[in-house]
Formats: C-alpha cells, sequence, structure tokens
C-alpha cells in the first residue's frame, strides 16, 4: 500500500511539467500541508542528512534534513535552498484521481503518519479541498460534478461538457499519456540533439534540462543515446556456381562454362549488371568473355548463364575460370553497377585440367570418326573397330616398325658424319641464321594474333563489335595461334636436334 501511495506522489510532482505555471491553490481550509509533506520527507532520519525522497523522483526533487523538515534543493542547513513547487496542489490532484465528488481525499500513507500538521479533506472537481467535509457547487457553476452528473437534473453544467472533465464521455488522461504529451510539446521545432523547449520556471527553479531525440525529450541527457540505427537494405550478389561442359576438355576443345549468381542480400536488384568470365594460366589471362544481365534478382532468388564455345587456345594441364558478377571495377560499361551490402565477394574461381592430344603435324589427314575403316592419331587406343585391339604379343606392324627404326637409326649415324664435313663451311652458318630468322618471324606472326584478339575484346566491351564477329575473330585466331605454336615446336625440334649431332 505504501509503494501504491509513492508512485500516486511520483505522479503528482510530474504533472506540474504538463502546465505552463504551478497553479495557485487557496481551498487549504487552514491546513499547512506543504509542512506537512516537508516532514514526512524527514520521518525519522536525523538532521543534515539527505531528505527521504520517494527513489521515482529523487532525480527531479533533493533536499536535507532541517529541523525534521525537508529543506529542498539544498546541501546542508545552512544552505537556503530554492522551492517553488506547488506541493499541495499537486498532492490534493493526485489523491482525487478517480473519485467522486463528496468523498475523503486518498492521502498518502506516509503524509497522514505525519502527526501535526494532521491533513485530510474531501475531493471537489477531481482536487482535495484540504480541511472540507463537503463540496460548495451549484447548478450553473459551469463545472459538472459527480452528484449533477449522477442526478440529471444540471443540464447548463453538464450537457455542454459530455466530453470536459466532469461531463460522462470524459476520460482522464494517464500519468503516461501526460507525460509523451510534455516530451513531444518540448521539442516541437527542435532538431535532432538540440536542448528541449522547456518552461522558464521549471528550468529556473529545478534545472530540470533536456535532449530532443527522435522527436521527444529526454530529461536530464545532454546527448541522445541508443538511438535507432537507420538500415538500408542492399542486395548481395554472389557467385556460387561455375559448371563446365566438358569437365576435362582437350586443348584444342571448345568448353561451355555455366555461372550461377545468387542475390543474397535483402532488397532485390534493379540495375543491369555484368557477369564476366576469365581464362587463366599462371595468373596470364587468355580469353575474357562478358554478358549483360538484364532482369530483376529478388532476395534468394539467382541467375544462371552459360558461356558457349571458350578456348584454351592450346594450352595443357591446369587453367583457372574465373567469374564475377558486377565486378568492383571502374569500367565505363559493365563495372560495380550494383550498390551492395559486400563488395568483396563477387567472385568465384573453378580448376580445370586440359587433357593433350597426340602431336599434330601439318600434313596429317583431318581427323575422321570410329568405324569409318581408318585408324587416325585420334582414335588410337580408343577404337578397335578401326585400330584394332591392343595387346601385348609381337605384331607383324611391330617388327615393320623395329626394322624401320634401325633404318632411321642408321641415316642418322650417316647424317651425323656428313655434318662434321660441313661445319666450318660458310654455308652452315647462313642455314643456322635462316632457321633463327624463320623462327623469329612465327613468333612475332603469333604475337600480332594475339594482340589482334585483345583488341577486338576491347571493343566489344566498349560495344563497338558485335557478340558474334566478335566470337567468330577469336575462333579464327585461335586455330591460327595453334597453327604457329604447332610449326615453332617443330622448328625448335629440329635445331635441337640439329646441335646436338654437332
Amino acid at each position: 500500500m505504501t509503494r501504491t501511495k509513492t508512485t500516486i506522489l511520483l505522479t503528482a510532482l510530474l504533472i506540474l511539467a504538463s502546465t505552463t505555471a504551478a497553479q495557485e491553490y487557496d481551498n487549504m481550509g487552514g491546513m499547512n500541508v506543504d509542512l506537512a509533506i516537508k516532514r514526512a520527507f524527514c520521518l525519522n532520519v536525523r538532521d543534515e542528512r539527505p531528505c527521504d525522497i520517494p527513489d521515482k523522483f529523487s532525480n527531479d526533487l533533493t533536499g536535507v534534513c532541517c529541523g525534521k523538515e525537508c529543506k529542498f534543493n539544498a546541501e546542508d542547513c545552512r544552505d537556503p535552498g530554492y522551492y517553488g513547487m506547488d506541493l499541495a496542489g499537486m498532492l490534493g490532484r493526485s489523491s482525487c484521481r478517480n473519485i467522486r465528488d463528496g468523498n475523503g481525499c486518498d492521502i498518502p500513507d506516509f503524509i497522514s503518519m505525519v502527526k501535526s500538521p494532521s491533513v485530510w479533506g474531501t475531493c471537489c472537481r477531481n482536487e482535495c479541498r484540504w480541511g472540507m467535509e463537503g463540496c460548495d457547487s451549484f447548478c450553473g457553476d459551469g463545472y459538472c460534478t459527480s452528484e449533477e452528473k449522477n442526478s440529471g437534473n444540471c443540464h447548463d453544467d453538464c450537457d455542454p461538457y459530455q466530453g470536459d472533465p466532469g461531463g460522462p464521455n470524459y476520460k482522464e488522461p494517464s500519468f503516461e499519456e501526460r507525460m509523451e504529451e510534455f516530451e513531444l510539446l518540448s521539442c516541437l521545432g527542435v532538431e535532432e540533439g538540440g536542448d528541449c523547449n522547456m518552461p522558464e520556471h521549471l528550468e529556473r527553479e529545478f534545472r530540470l534540462t533536456g535532449v530532443c531525440c527522435s522527436g521527444k525529450c529526454r530529461y536530464r541527457q545532454e546527448t541522445c543515446e541508443n538511438k535507432t540505427r537507420q538500415v538500408t537494405l542492399k542486395p548481395d550478389l554472389v557467385v556460387t556456381e561455375i559448371n563446365v561442359d566438358p569437365p576435362e576438355p582437350w586443348d584444342d576443345e571448345p568448353m561451355n562454362v555455366t555461372v550461377k549468381v545468387e542475390n543474397q542480400g535483402k532488397k532485390e536488384t534493379f540495375e543491369n549488371f555484368w557477369i564476366e568470365v576469365t581464362v587463366y594460366e599462371e595468373a596470364r589471362v587468355i580469353i575474357q568473355e562478358a554478358y549483360e544481365v538484364r532482369e530483376t534478382i529478388d532476395p534468394g532468388d539467382h541467375i544462371t548463364h552459360t558461356f558457349t564455345g571458350l578456348l584454351g587456345l592450346g594450352r595443357v594441364g591446369a587453367i583457372m575460370i574465373g567469374a564475377q558478377a558486377d565486378e568492383n571495377t571502374n569500367y565505363k560499361h559493365y563495372g560495380n553497377q550494383v550498390d551492395e551490402e559486400d563488395e568483396g565477394n563477387n567472385e568465384g574461381m573453378e580448376r580445370v585440367i586440359l587433357r593433350q592430344r597426340r602431336q599434330e603435324w601439318e600434313d596429317d589427314p583431318e581427323p575422321g570418326y570410329c568405324g569409318d575403316g581408318r585408324c587416325d592419331r585420334y582414335e588410337e587406343g580408343e577404337c578397335d573397330e578401326d585400330c584394332g585391339p591392343f595387346d601385348d604379343g609381337p605384331q607383324p606392324t611391330d617388327i615393320a616398325m623395329i626394322g624401320a627404326v634401325a633404318l632411321i637409326v642408321l641415316f642418322i649415324l650417316i647424317l651425323v658424319l656428313a655434318l662434321r664435313h660441313k661445319k666450318d663451311k660458310p654455308g652452315h652458318l647462313d642455314e643456322d641464321a635462316g632457321r633463327e630468322y624463320t623462327l623469329k618471324e612465327l613468333q612475332k606472326k603469333k604475337d600480332e594474333i594475339e594482340e589482334m584478339t585483345a583488341i577486338a575484346k576491347k571493343k566489344y566491351h566498349r560495344r563497338e563489335l558485335d557478340e558474334e564477329s566478335f566470337r567468330e575473330i577469336v575462333r579464327d585466331n585461335q586455330k591460327k595461334i595453334i597453327q604457329l605454336e604447332i610449326k615453332i615446336k617443330g622448328l625448335e625440334g629440329r635445331v635441337e636436334e640439329m646441335e646436338g649431332k654437332e
């Protein structure tokens, strides 16, 4: 019960914040209610000790006990302090909350414990009339009392005020509603983090200040704390899968690379963006292709695109295939078009092994197919129908091969002897210079074709070249490069062979 009464007193003290000035209260019935309140705060408290003020509003009201009375806003008994609160008025209004007129005021227990002065009263018009046994109201005074409302005999007072205090439809605002209203009014027209617009008497007498945060006043604070952080939802494009078909292609076989891009963010994509696929060999770029995505991807959804006809340009062994969605670059046309949650997770990598076919010579016939009756270099060991089964027993063809090898060895010996006689002749030097010149020309042609491919790629990215023309140029150049590399390897092998014989 004591806790309830204390809460009621707290409510009474804070109601002052919803008014522009403390109201004068002139119906004390000869009682010094303020003195009773001061003594209530010092019951069982020695002098020079802090007043026993309820915790819930001790931040707004402090004091020290002097002569069994609380001296408000004083540090010790020598300090005069200052005091301007209408405690009697606030206590009178809180003591008659939800009590009908003519009934006794609900005085808090810790106030009733004060023997002198003793306070009591009657509730009239939602306020306690101290020391009075009844209400001096009459029909026509402009206030609808409980008796007038219940009897229905005073329409002059009650009918015009159906929704006003005292009317049948009136609902007393709660303490939380009053405080929320005052918090809002104190920050009207005040920017975020600015000082609350407090009534002058509250600021002067009670040192009540505050700061405006999110349109409401936070009392006794200098800065806004724990403000709600504005979160901007963004998409997040992630390459989740890279599939290569066939999984282990030949060195000159086209590959199809399928890339899956998923939106792992919290918002859909609205901008177009590019998916770029790059083929690497030991960090060296072999070829690049890009595709523009022109559809919206919702959160949790994905899209796939297949890049067809990618070639390894005759490379053998391990290569890396990288895929990037909305690459974080400054390229004019396809770099970083989407504002994402994480700009660093757009790339995926896949390792692919390119298998080597048997050495292809310029005069080799075009490859056939299994069942055409001709065993070519691509079918050996794979097509028994054309090439026949392989076993460990001696075959006529094996004997012929051994004889041919013997003849070749004999021919090489004779050739070595003949070259020794020509070693010191001037024509020998000319022949070596001619081979070196041929190798340089072939390497120069290869470099020129690779440069042409790079220029075509740049033109395609700048949209100066259509996709069909770009692919045709790349395929033709790749074939030329393979042929040149075969010639270069052949000449290099012959030069090494001749140098070894010398």
